[in-house]
């Protein structure tokens, strides 16, 4: 009797402890998951809770709102203020032109003036585009047709320029059906600024390179330099002025007489220019 009671106290605390056991594992496993979940909850409320911290700290703290406030604002004005200063400045223009004409190989390789094409820069204002005949002096017989493999033995550029003066190069004649070649401006000021090119290339001397850049580089034209109010002034700050031409000695002559109490008219200090009134 004493055995049996034993073997059961024995299987009854056996049991027990393996219920035990297993009881502490699923508590385990429960643990477990509600943890995982506990942890993901935890883990986001406190990002939440961390960023609404930092918000009512920053919101609170009036100083660093100010200097917040002041960055942005000195952010947005130097944004604008450069937009703003680049508004008109077409530097770096590149249009498409009609017809393809290459300054490299008229001004740089066969080194043609550019006053030849460009005749208004030495006597008036405006550069001016040359006219179609201008071009038709050389290219009534310069073809150009060997650099392309084509039948007519004609550039397909210079063709074009035969179309608009109405050229037939088998015949050597013009037609009547001539058209204009719409060439697009690539060099523009303001209308309220006024800039004579023959006071700059006859009496200052100035190359058209300073200005238009390596000219006799460029396949296509463009605009090489920014043409700003300031990009002039600099200009002519740092530019010597050479005294020794003609139209300095007319000045002086000027003066002279003047201080003599002679007579001195507009004529004298180049009033009779015609860019002084037609501009």
């Amino acid at each position: 009797m004493i055995v049996i009671v034993s073997v059961l106290v024995v299987v009854v605390v056996g049991v027990s402890i393996l219920l035990s056991r297993v009881a502490k594992t699923l508590e385990k496993v429960i643990d477990t998951n509600k943890e995982s979940i506990d942890v993901a909850t935890a883990e986001y409320a406190a990002r939440g809770s961390k960023f609404g911290q930092f918000a009512k700290a920053f919101v609170r703290n009036k100083k660093l709102v100010f200097f917040a406030v002041l960055m942005i604002v000195a952010l947005l004005g130097v944004v604008g203020w450069k937009t703003g200063w680049n508004v008109g400045v077409h530097q770096g223009y590149q249009p498409v032109q009609p017809i393809k004409f290459s300054h490299q190989i008229h001004a740089g390789v066969n080194q043609i003036e550019c006053q030849y094409c460009h005749g208004g820069a030495f006597k008036s204002k405006n550069a001016s585009i040359p006219s179609a005949n201008v071009c038709m002096n050389c290219h009534n017989t310069i073809t150009a047709g060997e650099h392309y493999d084509n039948d007519s033995g004609i550039s397909p550029e210079i063709a074009k320029l035969y179309r608009a003066v109405d050229w037939d190069p088998e015949t050597r004649t013009y037609g009547n059906d001539t058209r204009p070649i719409e060439w697009i401006r690539i060099h523009n000021l303001p209308d309220f600024a006024y800039f004579n090119h023959s006071q700059h290339v006859v009496v200052a001397g100035v190359e058209c390179q300073t200005c238009h850049g390596p000219i006799e580089s460029m396949e296509e034209v463009y605009q090489y330099s920014p043409l700003t109010m300031k990009w002039c002034i600099d200009c002519h700050r740092e530019t010597s002025v050479n005294t020794d031409n003609e139209y300095y000695d007319q000045l002086i002559e000027a003066h002279d007489k003047l201080k003599k109490g002679e007579k001195m008219t507009a004529a004298m200090i180049g009033g009779l220019e015609c860019g002084k009134c037609h501009y």
